[in-house]
């Protein structure tokens, strides 16, 4: 090769390298976010059950076709799961009879439409809804934190999620807890999950009267914080028939 040819070649190989080297800082620059301070949609927070809100209702759902003909609502909340400064969906309905199932579907919105994130089958005939919800693990999506409510008691779910991917976690059934009905609306309020800055949930239990020098109360005290980044994925079914 003449040194004429050379020089435009070295040329070419600079430029080169100069946007890789560009590629990579905005690479670490990006992925040092994900650690860093969090939006405002991804803090800790805390919503009430939805059994203590007003029956559920929400003309955006018919707006937004994500409700089958017929079903029944049973519970909703709108938290930003992937933290992007729009509201995404979580949604709880009866469908319609002959069917008895009762669906439990996330949503996270692209490009102003609903995208199907994750579908479950609730595990209680009332109303679920989320409870708790925050980055535990600074991945930039929300952890989240449901609690189940009907007449067999409290059932709590964890949901973690992974760089866009949602998955239930396992929560032993000890803290399933059996429905009282000395429990008001102070005690399940007081009962519900909520999460931490550090990453854990805190969960309530009842209490084993065998090994606990405890009076007997009308609502269950004892509190256990899981660390939410520790909990394996779910391998059973939730136990709600002890």
């Amino acid at each position: 090769m003449t040194r004429t040819h050379r020089w435009p070649w070295l040329a070419v190989r600079a430029a080169l390298m100069v946007v890789a080297a560009g590629c990579t800082r905005e690479s670490e620059q990006g992925h040092d976010s994900l650690a860093g301070e969090k939006t405002p949609a991804c803090v800790m927070q805390a919503i009430d059950p939805p059994w203590l809100s007003s029956s559920p209702s929400d003309s955006q759902l018919a707006a937004d076709r994500v409700l089958p003909p017929g079903a029944q609502l049973l519970a909703y909340s709108r938290p930003d799961i992937n933290c992007d400064g729009t509201e995404d969906l979580i949604l709880q309905y009866r469908v319609a009879p002959p069917s008895d199932s009762i669906p439990l579907v996330f949503f996270v919105r692209v490009d102003g439409a609903l995208r199907e994130l994750l579908r479950t089958t609730s595990m209680v005939d009332g109303r679920e809804g989320l409870v708790a919800a925050g980055d535990a693990n600074a991945d930039g999506w929300l952890d989240l934190v449901l609690l189940g409510y009907d007449e067999g008691g409290l059932v709590p779910r964890v949901f973690g999620s992974t760089f866009g991917r949602l998955a239930e976690l396992a929560v032993a059934d000890l803290y399933y807890l059996p429905q009282s009905d000395e429990w008001d609306a102070d005690c399940l309020r007081a009962l519900s999950p909520r999460m931490t800055e550090e990453g854990g949930v805190v969960l309530a239990r009842m209490p084993d009267r065998k090994t606990e020098n405890r009076r007997p109360s009308a609502c269950p005290s004892p509190r256990d914080t899981l660390d939410l980044r520790s909990l394996p994925p779910k391998a059973e079914p939730f136990d709600t028939t002890r």
